[in-house]
């Protein structure tokens, strides 16, 4: 029953309860003889009774509707309830699925990444060994030429020390030879 339905029903009802008292107010002031004041009040009360019966069927009408509209109405909201409580479930079941697949999904995917860095991982640490191996071998034949070189530049060395040292003995001989040619000049002269 609607707010409005409810105002119009009290208003119904207190024009009732205020045409009867009005009614029995106008019968008992209105100077009549006493059997004319019986049979109105008897026609009154009557006509009173008949308004009150035909209002309350009017309620039983109303109530019976309402009470159907009620019925319906909750018939409907339970079709509507189990409907969408089939779907829900479907959709729920729905997005299990794809969950599980989802997660499927992932886990093969993590199974490649993992496969795929453990092979990268043995490729990297193969090439950092024969990286490792070609840097040996390379420092050795470095070290080997640098051993070599420093030998030529020792032997250079000693061979320059040794022209030097030639050089200061050829001047040395050189130097005595013209003393002793001088001394000899000398002695010559006095002989």
């Amino acid at each position: 029953m609607s707010r409005h339905e409810g105002s119009f029903s009290s208003f119904l009802l207190g024009a009732v309860v205020g045409g009867v008292t009005a009614s029995a107010a106008a019968l008992l002031f209105a100077p009549k003889s006493g059997d004319e004041l019986r049979q109105d009040i008897q026609k009154r009360a009557h006509d009173a009774k008949e308004t009150a019966l035909d209002y309350a069927d009017l309620a039983v009408e109303k109530g019976s509707a309402l009470y159907d509209q009620a019925l319906d109405s909750a018939e409907d909201i339970r079709v509507n309830l189990k409907e969408h409580g089939k779907e829900f479930k479907k959709d729920a079941e729905v997005a299990k699925e794809k969950a599980g697949a989802a997660l499927d999904a992932a886990k093969e995917e993590a199974k490649d990444v993992k496969d795929h860095a453990e092979t990268s991982f043995e490729v990297a640490k193969e090439e950092a060994k024969d990286a490792a191996k070609d840097i040996k071998g390379t420092a050795e034949a470095e070290v080997q030429e640098a051993k070599a070189d420093a030998k030529r530049e020792e032997a250079k060395h000693s061979v320059k020390n040794a022209g030097d040292k030639a050089k200061d003995a050829a001047k040395d001989v050189k130097d005595a030879a013209k003393e002793t040619g001088k001394a000899v000049e000398k002695e010559a002269k006095k002989h």
